[in-house]
């Protein structure tokens, strides 16, 4: 059933996880689909200091990692996060 989610993720689902069909199966009864859109409500899926609940496997789309300017302290530094 996911099998495709199994092959793209081979850093989290090696050969030898993937001949353990018990693993498999317990892994997958937790697994539900998640949307996130460019909106206000969904462009933070975790804030700083905030306890991660979930894990997610991106499969499509953008995604970012940052930091907050103002509860790190605000300087002159340009700081880059990304650069394509």
């Amino acid at each position: 059933m996911y099998n495709d989610l199994f092959t793209k993720y081979t850093r989290f689902f090696d050969n030898e996880a993937l001949k353990d069909v018990r693993f498999l199966f317990d892994i997958t009864t937790g697994f539900l689909p998640r949307r996130f859109e460019n909106s206000d409500d969904d462009k933070i899926i975790y804030d700083e200091d905030q306890e991660v609940a979930e894990m997610y496997f991106i499969t499509d789309g953008f995604v970012g990692i940052g930091f907050s300017l103002f509860s790190n302290g605000i300087t002159r530094q340009q700081t880059i996060m990304s650069q394509q």
